[in-house]
């Protein structure tokens, strides 16, 4: 049970959200209904057990020696698996779980100066840092998942002296399966959890949890497994751009211009009849560039033939409920 529930946002329909999902975790039965994000499809529904989202919760507490009886903080909708894991968290720690609102500015302006335990995305940790970086350094545990972490995040990180979770994981295992940590310590490579094997079938990882049941959940993740178990995400094949007969992942190349970038932005390929498919550059806003200015900035960043041809400038990317960018969705707009 929670200790205590305390909303620090005025949002009742947010409210109203989380007393919806303590409703369901409490009433008869064994079951939730949860949502993929449909970052690369459409949202899928189905079923998970409870006893399966309480063995994800303990693993979490337990790996970063979450304080019991303390104090959590939810940014995160609960219509996602990772909002939902948070209040799981919270109820089998009997922790007090403060509600703030599910923006990007989420945790620019709060009453509380730390907690025990949080979760957020890529673009919240972004704004704290330059709004209230002390509630990332003093908060024990930051579980950062939802994208990857930009050269950018790593600098801000390290200026104020303070580290996040990296944590890498799906709707289909219950949040996060492996951890990296990233600010002062950098670490490149991902750990997996305890009881939780890996392996890689046509160079894509492949994940075995017998505690939830799960056998050979094939990934689309492509992935370097190191000797010791740990791994490296080389990038995801469903968005893999093959231009002029030459692969490339967005993903590594957006990592390698992160830090010229001050918007969000991402990689993507348009059809082309000369190359099969055209790398763009597509920002998110105004235009306020001078577009080959930036893409000679960026030319000297990238591998040959890895610098988009062009950029495309959208005044809002099509997002899903936990923030990630529906990359097709907002390709297809231009």
């Amino acid at each position: 049970m929670l200790k205590d529930l305390i909303f620090l946002t005025a949002d009742k329909k947010l409210q109203q959200e989380v007393g919806n999902f303590l409703s369901e975790w409490h009433n008869e039965s064994d079951y939730v209904i949860v949502k993929t994000s449909g970052s690369t499809g459409i949202p899928k529904e189905y079923q998970v057990k409870k006893d399966h989202m309480r063995i994800s919760a303990r693993k979490t507490l337990s790996t970063f020696s979450v304080k019991k009886g303390g104090t959590a903080f939810l940014c995160l909708s609960t219509k996602t698996i990772a909002g939902k894991m948070m209040v799981v968290r919270a109820e089998e720690n009997n922790m007090t779980l403060y509600v703030g609102d599910i923006r990007t500015t989420a945790l620019d302006s709060l009453p509380i100066h730390s907690c025990d335990l949080m979760a957020i995305v890529p673009l919240q940790l972004e704004s704290a840092l330059r709004s209230n970086p002390a509630l990332i350094k003093n908060s024990k545990t930051v579980l950062l998942g939802g994208g990857p972490v930009s050269s950018a995040h790593l600098s801000d990180l390290k200026k104020v002296n303070a580290s996040v979770i990296h944590t890498y994981g799906m709707t289909e295992t219950l949040s996060h399966i492996a951890y990296r940590i990233v600010g002062n310590t950098t670490q490149e490579s991902f750990t997996p959890l305890s009881g939780i094997g890996l392996r890689s079938v046509d160079s894509c990882l492949v994940i075995d949890y017998p505690e939830l049941g799960i056998i050979g959940l094939q990934t689309t993740d492509e992935v370097l497994i190191h000797p010791n178990g740990h791994f490296t995400i080389l990038g995801r094949t469903d968005f893999v751009i093959n231009s002029g007969g030459i692969k490339f992942h967005p993903e590594e190349l957006e990592s390698k211009i992160t830090g010229v970038m001050d918007r969000p932005f991402f990689i993507g390929g348009l059809p082309d009849s000369h190359l099969g498919e055209r790398l763009v550059l597509v920002i998110e806003g105004e235009k306020k560039e001078n577009d080959n200015h930036l893409l000679e900035l960026i030319k000297d960043l990238l591998p040959k033939h890895g610098t988009p041809k062009e950029i495309h400038y959208i005044s809002h990317f099509v997002r899903t409920e936990s923030m990630k960018i529906r990359r097709k969705e907002t390709l297809s707009l231009l």
